[in-house]
């Protein structure tokens, strides 16, 4: 029906959810990308931290071949606890090359039961893969030797010994592609959500791709190769008369004499008519003419004159406008009773 538009809809299906994303493609990858740089940035900017593990284990009595459990389980509980005994702490910082103070080994180490019943893993972490290996042995030994040491620790007369003394440290961390994938995946799912729910409601610049997107919500059809826009409108003219409309001022006169040359050229527009801001057309309007406003700027007075024609009207977009100008200017011929005939934008041929 002319005037109707279909602007005005909030719904968002399927369909138009997936044409909105890739309306706006370019800038949800490039939001993705950076967004996947930024997740590895960490990665790339600091030094990377590695992690050793040294095992210590709950050795049962002389002449005993087993722990009872209630024991183990003790034995492991203090053991662990050890890790926060400041003279541990301190034998462990003093015997590091270069020396680590106290605060830095309780930060840097941690006890926690092993795999094994009575074993306890020494764990250690540092920005160098050696003192990691080193600051996880040092510890290990020092609770072996404070054990040792003390009778009231050795739980059931157990005693404690180390059974397998760190491995080379292992790199601590997702690595970059990982992380990398996951920001990208990340941001990918919410830039293209959010330039879908908002497509409508944010005013983007124009450019080919957004103008079909308007262009399909409103039911117009969009022509941006200027050639394929002189055969359209050669035909249209015909048919009925025409109206060539600019949504802002930006559109140099040189496109419309070029055009109106390619329409010659293909045998069109018979006549050309300029007509004044709510300029009365007294005579009927036939085929073959076309009415060009001036001053042709979009404005509500110029669409006056424009409806006055009776004839449906060209919407020629600048490259770089905002939508919402074009949106404000389609509700306009709603309102007029302008039948929009098609949309394009000044751009060069491709």
């Amino acid at each position: 029906m002319p005037g109707r538009s279909t602007l005005g809809s909030g719904a968002v299906d399927a369909g138009t959810f997936a044409r909105n994303i890739g309306t706006h493609l370019r800038g949800v990858l490039l939001g993705s990308v950076l967004l996947g740089l930024l997740a590895i940035a960490p990665t790339l900017l600091l030094p990377p931290t590695y992690a050793a593990q040294s095992v210590v284990r709950v050795v049962p009595p002389q002449g005993q071949d087993f722990v009872d459990a209630d024991s183990l389980d003790t034995a492991v509980e203090w053991y662990m606890a050890l890790a926060d005994v400041p003279s541990v702490l301190q034998q462990v910082a003093l015997g590091m090359r270069p020396p680590m103070s106290s605060d830095e080994v309780r930060e840097q180490t941690n006890l926690v039961p092993g795999d094994g019943p009575g074993e306890v893993a020494v764990r250690a972490t540092s920005r160098d893969a050696d003192e990691a290996v080193s600051l996880s042995d040092a510890m290990a030994e020092a609770v072996v030797s404070t054990v040792q040491d003390d009778k009231a620790l050795q739980v059931g007369s157990t005693s404690l010994r180390t059974l397998l003394p760190a491995q080379p440290a292992k790199r601590v961390g997702t690595g970059p592609v990982a992380l990398f994938v996951t920001g990208f995946l990340l941001g990918f799912a919410l830039f293209a959500t959010g330039a879908a729910l908002l497509h409508r409601h944010l005013n983007w610049r124009l450019s080919s791709r957004m103008l079909e997107s308007v262009g399909d919500e409103a039911g117009v059809p969009v022509i941006t190769r200027r050639d394929e826009l002189a055969a359209f409108l050669t035909l249209k003219g015909t048919e009925e008369p025409q109206a060539w409309l600019a949504t802002t001022s930006g559109v140099p006169q040189t496109w419309w004499r070029d055009l109106r040359e390619r329409m010659r050229a293909l045998g069109g527009a018979g006549e050309v008519v300029s007509i004044g801001a709510g300029e009365t057309i007294t005579a009927q309007p036939a085929a073959g003419i076309v009415y060009v406003p001036d001053p042709n700027d979009g404005h509500a007075s110029t669409v006056g004159a424009v409806a006055a024609t009776g004839a449906p009207a060209l919407l020629v977009c600048s490259r770089g406008q905002r939508a919402r100008g074009l949106r404000r200017m389609l509700a306009q011929l709603a309102e007029f009773g302008v039948r929009p005939l098609a949309i394009t934008i000044v751009d060069k041929d491709r």
